[in-house]
């Protein structure tokens, strides 16, 4: 028994750190590139399936909030505020001919997806914080790609390296941060 409750104590730390499901969480943005890093909050674009995120300002107010939802073996990531909204990947054109992109487009909680969209590979990473949004789609990163009339935040399947040492973080960062709701 003495064995099992010291191994319950050392998990604590590892679970405190992730968000539970149901727990939400505000999302803001970070970046790093060779000419330094920079940070802000999410914008919101509306777009024709939903709204796609901008990189905002540092100075605006903080207006996404989300959490994950289990439904059996899966997780599924939904927006709280502004407005009750369910993320998906929405695929686009291959960037540079050969990296598959999927924009983050929050839509409407009834709306169908789009053919080939993902609404179950996004789970807070990397180990052993787990502070940031990352999706399962690959080996890939956060970036701004255009879709319809907009740079919205897309998955690309490509490496740190091959993107020019260029990349976005999805920070996680407590809902109380969250004003603009």
């Amino acid at each position: 028994m003495m064995m099992f409750s010291s191994l319950a104590l050392l998990s604590l730390p590892l679970l405190c750190s992730a968000s539970f499901p149901g727990s939400a969480f505000g999302i803001k943005w970070n970046s790093t590139s060779p000419y330094g890093q920079s940070k802000g909050q999410i914008s919101l674009v509306d777009t024709s399936l939903g709204k796609g995120m901008v990189l905002g300002a540092e100075t605006a107010a903080a207006n996404v909030s989300a959490f994950f939802a289990i439904s059996g073996k899966q997780g599924y990531l939904d927006m709280t505020c502004p407005e009750p909204l369910k993320a998906v990947l929405v695929p686009g054109e291959l960037n540079e001919g050969k990296y598959e992109v999927y924009h983050f487009i929050w839509m409407d909680q009834s709306a169908e997806v789009p053919e080939g969209a993902v609404t179950d590979s996004l789970t807070l990473g990397p180990a052993p914080a787990y502070d940031g949004l990352v999706s399962s789609l690959g080996n890939g990163i956060w970036h701004v790609q255009k879709f319809e009339d907009n740079n919205i935040i897309s998955w690309i399947n490509k490496t740190f390296e091959e993107n020019r040492n260029t990349r976005v973080w999805l920070q996680k960062t407590s809902v109380a941060n969250v004003t603009a709701c």
